[in-house]
């Protein structure tokens, strides 16, 4: 392409603007044909760590009863620590 010289730039793309379209539409043509084949092709990675949201509120809800347990244990073998004291002290356990 002559590009050094506007005038002659000017009159090869006249000249080729008929071949340049036909390529630029066979381009598009083409795109959309992969566009629409990446469409249609489910991404392997997501299929694979797509889980679904039951497996996740199952390992929230296993999670929170195991900290509750933990707090009430916690609770109930530092009250018996008290009241122990408080027996060897004399103190009335109420």
């Amino acid at each position: 392409m002559p590009y050094k010289n506007p005038e002659n730039k000017q009159q090869w793309e006249r000249e080729h603007r008929d071949q340049r379209n036909a390529q630029r539409r066979q381009r598009r043509f083409e795109m959309r044909g992969e566009l629409a084949i990446l469409k249609r092709m489910p991404d392997p990675i997501s299929v694979q760590q797509s889980t679904g949201g039951w497996e996740l509120a199952l390992g929230l809800a296993i999670g929170l009863g195991i900290v509750l347990l933990a707090v009430f244990v916690i609770r109930q073998y530092l009250r018996h620590q008290s009241c122990q004291r408080d027996a060897v002290k004399g103190r009335s356990t109420k």
